[in-house]
């Protein structure tokens, strides 16, 4: 049987990332897209959030029938969360294509 590697905390969080940029807004959405557990994901989203690549708003989303006001969290994408995306999936594929190359050598230069 082959061992799996788990991801680090930063494809993890690239996930989180990439979940939202999919049109995932609701927290609960962005954790099963992203695979991770709740506790994860609200850490990894106020982290996109202090960092400047998430933006956080509060929907009213009462029914029809209700008065009370609901507010939900919804999360969306910045520019600077787009670009970050874009930069990381370029870095992992000079990885992979060096890596089948038999080295890292050309990506360290």
């Amino acid at each position: 049987m082959e061992k799996t590697s788990r991801r680090s905390a930063a494809e993890a969080k690239l996930d989180v990332l990439n979940a939202v940029k999919m049109g995932y807004e609701k927290p609960t959405r962005i954790m099963y897209a992203a695979n991770t557990d709740w506790a994860r994901t609200k850490r990894y989203l106020a982290e996109l959030i202090a960092e400047g690549y998430v933006e956080m708003m509060k929907k009213d989303m009462r029914s029809s029938k209700s008065h009370n006001p609901r507010l939900v969290e919804m999360y969306s994408i910045t520019l600077k969360g787009e670009q970050l995306l874009k930069d990381a999936r370029k870095v992992f594929k000079l990885l992979s294509s060096s890596l089948m190359d038999g080295g890292c050598g050309e990506v360290i230069r």
